[in-house]
C-alpha cells in the first residue's frame, strides 16, 4: 500500500469515528430522560436485531473485510474485524447483560469536593 492510500484511508477512518461519535453523542441525549423499562425494551429490540440480521451483517462484513485486504490492512485487524454468527450471537447476549446492570442515570457514582473548591 502506497504512504498516499495509507494516509486517505487513515483520513477515513478518522472521520468515520467522528461521525459515529457525533451521532451517539446526540442520540444518547433522549436516553438519559427515558425509564429504565423504555431502555430495556430498545435494548431488547436491538439484541433481537442482531439476531435477525445475522446473515445481512455477515455478508457486509465479508464485503468490508475484501476491501481491507484490498487496502492493505493486516491479517491481524482482519481478523478481529470479522463478525460470525457467534460473534453476532455474543453482541447480543452483551446488549442483554447491559439490562442487568444497575441504571446510573441520575446517580453519583463517584464524587469528591476539590480542595481548592470555593466555599
Amino acid at each position: 500500500m502506497s504512504a498516499e492510500t495509507s494516509d486517505e484511508l487513515s483520513t477515513e477512518v478518522t472521520q468515520g469515528v467522528a461521525e459515529v461519535s457525533r451521532r451517539a453523542r446526540e442520540g444518547a441525549r433522549p436516553l438519559g430522560s427515558m425509564d429504565r423499562q423504555h431502555k430495556d425494551r430498545i435494548l431488547l429490540a436491538l439484541a433481537r436485531g442482531l439476531r435477525e440480521s445475522v446473515a445481512s451483517l455477515v455478508e457486509a462484513n465479508r464485503q468490508d473485510l475484501e476491501e481491507g485486504r484490498e487496502n492493505g490492512l493486516s491479517k491481524p485487524l482482519l481478523d478481529r474485524l470479522q463478525l460470525s454468527e457467534a460473534r453476532i450471537e455474543a453482541l447480543a447476549e452483551a446488549v442483554e447483560d447491559v439490562m442487568a446492570l444497575e441504571d446510573p442515570i441520575g446517580r453519583v457514582l463517584n464524587g469528591r469536593t476539590s480542595p481548592t473548591a470555593p466555599g
